[in-house]
């Protein structure tokens, strides 16, 4: 079985990142929805983890200007 290359999908990703295209934006999201699909021990095997997950999101978000907890919490008002 070949082994996960999570990393350098990632590295690739945001190396190619345009931030003025939505669709970036759209492939990206989907990647990392993906990547939270998988088991614990599929994220390991790729040298991967949930935190990692979470923090690509949230560089992601940056990179767009989205703020999520801004979002969060405006909403509650």
């Amino acid at each position: 079985m070949a082994a996960l290359k999570i990393n350098e999908a990632e590295n690739l990703l945001f190396e190619r990142m345009d931030s003025s295209d939505i669709k970036v934006l759209s492939i990206e999201l989907d990647f990392y929805s993906r990547l939270n699909e998988l088991s614990d021990e599929k994220l390991e095997e790729g040298a991967f983890s949930r935190e990692e997950i979470k923090e690509g999101l949230g560089d992601l978000l940056e990179v767009f200007g989205i703020n999520m907890s801004q979002m969060l919490f405006d909403n509650q008002q």
